[in-house]
């Protein structure tokens, strides 16, 4: 196991239950948008996921949580329904909704993979995997070596 993805405690128990075949499920977070922001979230990605015929099981949402960590509640609680083997599909608006950290993104599509979970990341084109996730990396990684001084705070627009 990862020294980033850490398995939570038995305390931390989700609210989805076990489903016959399809288990899709959706994850949605804002650092600052407040429940507006998750909400549109939750209903684009409700739309799109009967537009494609999945039936949502569970909506998972981290409300004015930071994308750095992965210690969010609601993050926790998927992880933890993934290795458990009671999610096949998660659905996201697009990749910096589950993290905005690099190594956390490759270790989360790293696990998904690992437990057979598909991940949609609806405005990033669809499904990721692995090769994906790889290529993000060496696209940001000589981005980063030919511009050694753009990668300041985010710009506040």
């Amino acid at each position: 196991m990862s020294l980033l993805i850490k398995e939570m405690p038995d305390t931390q128990k989700s609210s989805v239950s076990p489903l016959f075949g399809d288990k899709t499920v959706i994850y949605c977070r804002t650092a600052n948008g407040g429940n507006e922001a998750i909400e549109r979230q939750t209903e684009l990605l409700t739309r799109y996921s009967l537009e494609q015929g999945y039936q949502v099981a569970a909506v998972y949402s981290d409300c004015n949580e930071s994308g750095g960590a992965l210690s969010r509640p609601s993050m926790q609680m998927l992880l933890n329904d993934i290795r458990s083997g009671q999610v096949s599909r998660v659905i996201v608006t697009d990749t910096a909704r589950l993290c905005r950290n690099l190594l956390h993104f490759l270790e989360l599509v790293h696990l998904f993979e690992d437990c057979g979970v598909e991940l949609i990341a609806v405005k990033d084109g669809g499904a990721v995997n692995m090769h994906m996730a790889t290529m993000y990396a060496d696209a940001f990684m000589k981005f980063i070596r030919q511009h050694p001084n753009g990668m300041g705070r985010r710009k506040q627009v």
